[in-house]
């Protein structure tokens, strides 16, 4: 009769081994995920451009392991940005769009659009100028993995953060009328000319200014507080203008836009009989260094009968102001910068 074989109480050499390489691999795997760099390139869609002083992290969603990156370098569609500690860093979207990664913070570039930027947004904070959706799906990803039940929660739901744009050189001024095209003389005695208003908060003073040449070496400056003005044209000819948008310290330019005025044909104007909202205001300031006013330094349109001094080198210079809507004679008047 057999004995009964003594029961073995010491565990298989091998269950140790196979805990020790389990051990050694998933250190492996930390250490590639985000301590080593990588020279992966995707070749797919540039979305954005880093801008930052300080080097971040980025990694693909295809790809394991992280690399330091640091100003002006290309981000792709998918590609997962952290910014470490102490560093922050913006991304540009190449259409005066932009976004603020804050220290400590993680995200990936899902998708962008000229309507909105999506993005996941893993940990930290994310500011913009534009309307960001930003969803979390860091936590569903492991819950999921887990086998557990995702708990809802309300900081890190799908939350749209719509951010208003409030600097003059995030909009552009478009010249909206006249367009490039002959305007009958007679007809558009008092043409009005239009562009569209900076919707920014605060008061925005528009300067428009009209010449005869695209160079703008004499040219009239009219000023007003909205986005129409109407301007007298006695003349015909090409003529070339553009605006500018001052708020304060802020300033914000137009593109060059040209018309006709022809005294034969041309499109006229029906509504001739009501006189324009809007009129220039002020005086036409005509200045010189000669007594017969040729050649010009400068003309302008002012609000008080006088030629502005600033900025005149030293010298004997010649004023000739008249009103901008004609109804007063014209002043002359001689005077020395010291």
């Amino acid at each position: 009769m057999k004995s009964p074989q003594k029961h073995r109480e010491d565990g298989d050499p091998a269950d140790y081994w196979l805990l020790i390489f389990s051990a050694i691999g998933s250190v492996v795997v930390v250490y590639l995920l985000f301590f080593t760099r990588t020279n992966f390139r995707f070749d797919g869609k540039v979305v954005g451009v880093l801008k930052t002083d300080a080097e971040v992290r980025r990694r693909h969603e295809r790809s394991l392991g992280w690399e330091e990156i640091g100003r002006d370098e290309n981000l792709f569609r998918k590609d997962i940005v952290y910014t470490p500690k102490d560093t922050s860093a913006f991304i540009e979207f190449g259409d005066h769009r932009k976004i603020q990664l804050e220290p400590d913070s993680m995200i990936q570039l899902d998708d962008v659009t000229r309507e909105q930027i999506q993005i996941t947004l893993f940990s930290g904070k994310v500011k913009g100028d534009v309307q960001i959706k930003a969803k979390s799906e860091w936590e569903s990803r492991v819950q999921a993995l887990l086998g557990k039940a995702h708990k809802p929660n309300p900081l890190r739901e799908v939350v749209n953060v719509p951010i208003r744009l409030d600097r003059l050189e995030d909009f552009d001024i478009k010249l909206e009328k006249p367009t490039d095209e002959i305007y009958n003389l007679h007809a558009n005695r008092w043409l009005p000319m239009r562009w569209s208003p900076l919707p920014v908060t605060g008061e925005v003073e528009y300067q428009l200014d009209v010449a005869k040449d695209p160079q703008f070496s004499t040219f009239l400056t009219y000023k007003t507080k909205h986005n129409e003005l109407s301007v007298q044209f006695d003349d015909p000819g090409t003529y070339y203008w553009r605006v500018r948008a001052a708020r304060e310290h802020e300033y914000r330019f137009s593109n060059l836009g040209k018309f006709k005025m022809s005294a034969k044909g041309g499109i006229g104007n029906r509504v001739v009989a009501s006189l324009p909202s809007s009129l220039p205001e002020g005086f036409t300031a005509e200045l010189s260094t000669s007594a017969n006013f040729n050649p010009l330094v400068f003309t302008r349109v002012v609000s008080t009968a006088k030629c502005p001094e600033d900025g005149l080198a030293a010298g004997v210079y010649f004023c000739r102001v008249t009103s901008v809507q004609g109804d007063k004679p014209a002043k002359k008047y001689r005077f020395v910068v010291k």
